[in-house]
């Protein structure tokens, strides 16, 4: 078995993620204690139909559900 060398050598375009990093990054600004699954719901309320798992995976590499705010400030 044999890979073409546009396989074995695939860059992914990262320009198709900008408007979900976007969209993303203002809601998780807005909604601050959202965890993923709610930022998604308000994504999806705003009329954008990108796949969850897309999402999901720019959501991770932003590290979005790292940043947890504490009661006690």
């Amino acid at each position: 078995m044999s890979l073409s060398r546009t396989v074995f050598h695939y860059q992914p375009d990262t320009r198709r993620d900008e408007p979900v990093i976007m969209a993303l990054t203002v809601a998780a600004e807005r909604y601050q204690r959202y965890g993923f699954k709610k930022l998604f719901q308000v994504l999806c309320r705003q009329g954008n139909a990108w796949n969850h798992k897309r999402v999901h995976r720019i959501y991770c590499l932003l590290k979005l559900k790292e940043v947890k705010l504490s009661g006690f400030e």
